[in-house]
C-alpha cells in the first residue's frame, strides 16, 4: 500500500510550494463563489491530488483540474472553451462569473448572459 504525499508540492520553474486549500479557496472566492462552497471545491481538489499519488503538480496542471472539478462540483459551471482549458462560467442564479482577460470568455459569448 503506498501512501500519499503529506504535502503535494506545487512546482514551478523558480519557486515550489505546498498545496494550500486556504488559498486555493480564496482564489475560487475571487470569482464570485461562495466561501462554503469555494472550500468545498479546493478540499476535492487536495483529494484528487491525493488519490493520484502526486508529490509534485506544476501550475498549469493545477489550474486545469481546478477547472475540471469546479464543473464536476459546482452546478450551473460550464467550460467556456469545451477542452478543460478554458475558462469556467457560472450561468444561472449566482452567476456574474465572467473573465475579462485576453482569451478569457464570458456569458455573452458563450450564447448566455447580457
Amino acid at each position: 500500500m503506498t501512501q500519499n504525499p503529506r504535502h503535494v508540492v506545487i512546482a514551478d520553474e523558480e519557486h515550489a510550494l505546498p498545496y494550500s486549500k486556504g488559498l486555493m479557496a480564496s482564489s475560487i472566492m475571487a470569482t464570485g463563489l461562495a466561501p462554503a462552497r469555494a472550500f468545498h471545491v479546493a478540499e476535492r481538489i487536495e483529494e484528487r491530488l491525493h488519490q493520484g499519488g502526486m508529490a509534485e503538480i506544476t501550475r498549469a496542471a493545477l489550474s486545469e483540474l481546478a477547472r475540471q472539478v469546479l464543473v464536476e462540483e459546482v452546478p450551473g459551471t460550464v467550460d467556456g472553451s469545451g477542452d478543460s482549458l478554458g475558462c469556467v462560467v457560472l450561468f444561472g442564479e449566482g452567476a456574474g462569473v465572467t473573465p475579462e482577460a485576453p482569451g478569457g470568455c464570458s456569458p455573452a459569448e458563450l450564447g448566455g448572459g447580457p
